[in-house]
């Protein structure tokens, strides 16, 4: 059975490509409507992290300047999160992206080849400027009250 734990966001490889906007749009009004969210999952490989799901829960964090977070550590393909206490219907596809993406995270993690999380948002950061600080990106969002 895995297990939520707390680490260092610059252990976790990214093993997810991709930035969405609307994605991370939907974090921060989770987020800012006080809505708990599930730690994003992660597998060990290699005496690394790499996550399975949740590339927009870590980004927030960096955005925020935050250098740990939550996560559920998994130990095999099917070892999935309890997510009947999470409300937000967005996160129901986590368990299936736990299994679906269980090797490919290892590939995309390799491929993309980043230490970790903090080198991975310092280069979003050069192609989405927007992301150097929380006002500008909540101002890009349309986000700010």
């Amino acid at each position: 059975m895995g297990k939520i734990i707390t680490v260092r966001i610059s252990e976790i490889s990214p093993g997810e490509k991709g930035f969405s906007e609307n994605k991370l749009t939907d974090i921060i009004q989770a987020k800012d409507s006080k809505i708990t969210l599930p730690p994003p999952p992660v597998r060990e490989f290699e005496g690394r992290l790499v996550n399975l799901d949740g590339r927009h829960r870590i980004i927030y964090r960096c955005l925020r300047g935050k250098s740990d977070i939550r996560v559920y550590l998994a130990n095999h393909p099917r070892d999935y999160i309890n997510l009947t206490s999470y409300k937000n219907i967005l996160y129901r596809d986590t368990n299936a992206h736990i299994l679906f993406r269980w090797d490919g995270a290892i590939y995309t993690a390799r491929s993309l080849n980043f230490r970790g999380y903090n080198d991975h948002f310092n280069f979003l950061q050069t192609t989405h400027e927007f992301l150097k600080d929380e006002k500008r990106c909540r101002e890009r969002l349309g986000l700010l009250n």
